[in-house]
């Protein structure tokens, strides 16, 4: 049997590399897109591709010959490619017949901004007003579109405990690994015999352990510690009114802890 393929876009990213893996084990062809192939070390497929550029990415939709797309795209404080790329992945969907589409976004897009503190909107308002255009565009395109909003991501060792969660108010940690595991489950992408995640078109995902636990809780003590100072470096930052700057150099980890503070 022919396998379906797969196209990602931020596939050489913190999630789409791990995406990239867990897709392949469950049985897909895997196609990154990506500005650099050579930097593509986890899927059967490259293709050069900057989503900044309209006509590139829908010449990527088109020699991949998707059976989904799947954006990963952000994390590096593009505000272009998180408002613009995403878009141009959507209207490429549609001008190669891709109707599929899952884009991973952040919780704080969209309603459930409205639920985000001020300190976490001094952070990164700016990128959530991006990835929101984003999702509106793609929202309002004859498309069979999903968009997953993560919590905090942070880099850390598979759980058993990520979860979809259809409330705009649920916040929490979850891994870059977790939330790659997650989406190959997602209604028209899982195969038969593995349980499909719910029919939600936008929903959270978060790891119930760091959900639950009551403050910070983290799988290392390397983690916690450098979650620890980013936090206050986060504090630091807000204070000088430069949290958005300080925030894009420390890193995910600081995103994760200052959200989990924050919110």
């Amino acid at each position: 049997m022919t396998p379906k393929r797969m196209l990602i876009f931020g596939a050489t990213g913190r999630v789409g590399a791990h995406l990239a893996v867990f897709a392949r084990e469950a049985g897909w062809l895997v196609v990154a897109a990506a500005r650099d192939s050579a930097r593509v070390v986890t899927a059967d497929e490259a293709l050069v591709c900057d989503v900044l550029s309209p006509d590139a990415t829908v010449e990527a939709v088109t020699q991949a010959r998707p059976d989904v797309v799947v954006s990963t795209l952000g994390g590096r404080g593009d505000l272009a490619v998180d408002d613009l790329g995403l878009r141009h992945v959507a209207d490429a969907c549609l001008a190669a017949g891709a109707r599929r589409l899952i884009a991973v976004t952040s919780l704080g897009c969209g309603g459930s901004r409205r639920h985000a503190s001020p300190r976490l909107l001094a952070a990164i308002g700016e990128v959530l007003v991006a990835k929101t255009r984003a999702e509106d565009h793609i929202m309002a395109k004859d498309l069979d579109w999903t968009l997953v909003r993560p919590g905090g991501l942070v880099e850390a060792e598979p759980s058993d405990g990520a979860v979809l969660v259809d409330d705009e108010t649920a916040h929490g940690l979850i891994s870059c690994a977790d939330l790659a595991g997650l989406l190959p489950r997602l209604p028209g992408l899982s195969p038969p015999s593995t349980p499909v995640l719910g029919t939600m078109r936008k929903c959270g995902a978060l790891t119930l352990p760091w959900r639950e636990s009551s403050g910070l809780r983290f799988r290392s003590p390397t983690l916690e510690t450098t979650a620890q100072r980013s936090i206050a470096a986060f504090r630091r930052a807000s204070a000088c009114g430069s949290a958005r700057e300080d925030a894009r150099h420390a890193g995910s980890i600081a995103f994760a802890a200052f959200w989990q503070t924050a919110c």
